[in-house]
């Protein structure tokens, strides 16, 4: 026979063992018990099997021996879903994962992440004590600047490390689509070719050639006063290229502007 004791909580145990044995005088048998854990035992939980020998022919005869076992600590992390998205210039995207304890024990969680274009932050940036099998929420917002041109991709990598050193990774990729508008090139201020679409008046582009390649069909390309040394200035595509404005684009008179 037997008894079992589990420290703290915990069903699902299973003690299996031979019931009965017939030996002669001074013959020895083994007696093996098997301990069975459950899948969702919690690490450091343990359980005592006390196991008795009684003679069925003497009931004052009997032995007992003790088995302790102990649930080791199994760590382990999921995090997940892994986006991938097309937006455009200018938008905020929130994404929203999940991560999950699947380890025995309670484990502390850091986020950390890398990105391309520096556009990303996640919140929060540290799970505490997230027990076994539970889950927490994790925010990773990706604002997209409004200058952003078409094709340009942002691909964060969130990472979660428990004190345990176990961790998951998931990517999200945030692709800009290409978008259609007035096109606006300066030569004076801040006016760059530098990861711009030209669609912002005051963050216009610094050439007529880039702000062109930028340009969809139908797109009206204004250029502010100012001498522009280009040349080559293929236009290939319905797009309208129109001089003589003011600097912050706000009049329009060639004669005035030229």
């Amino acid at each position: 026979t037997h008894t079992l004791t589990i420290s703290g909580l915990g069903t699902g145990w299973v003690v299996d063992y031979t019931p009965a044995f017939a030996l002669a005088a001074g013959e020895v048998a083994e007696a093996p018990v098997a301990v069975g854990v459950p899948a969702d035992a919690v690490s450091g939980t343990y359980a005592i099997v006390i196991l008795t020998a009684t003679s069925r022919i003497n009931g004052t005869i009997y032995d007992v021996v003790s088995n302790t076992t102990v649930v080791n600590w199994n760590p382990g992390v999921l995090l997940a879903p892994a986006y991938i998205e097309h937006v455009n210039p200018g938008t905020v995207m929130t994404y929203v994962h999940t991560l999950t304890n699947t380890g025995n024990a309670l484990d502390t969680f850091n986020l950390t992440f890398s990105n391309v274009q520096g556009w990303s932050g996640v919140t929060p940036t540290q799970v505490v004590d997230l027990g076994p099998q539970m889950t927490a929420t994790l925010w990773v917002s990706v604002a997209v600047p409004a200058t952003a041109p078409g094709g340009l991709i942002e691909t964060t990598i969130l990472t979660a490390t428990g004190d345990s050193t176990v961790w998951a990774a998931v990517t999200d990729t945030t692709d800009v689509n290409h978008t259609t508008g007035t096109r606006y090139v300066a030569t004076t201020g801040v006016a760059t070719d530098t990861l711009n679409n030209c669609l912002v008046s005051t963050s216009p582009c610094r050439t007529i050639v880039y702000a062109v390649g930028q340009a969809t069909s139908g797109d009206v390309v204004e250029v502010a006063a100012g001498t522009y040394d280009e040349y080559d200035v293929t236009l290939n595509k319905d797009v309208t290229l129109r001089g003589g404005y003011s600097a912050d684009f706000s009049a329009w008179d060639p004669d005035v502007y030229p």
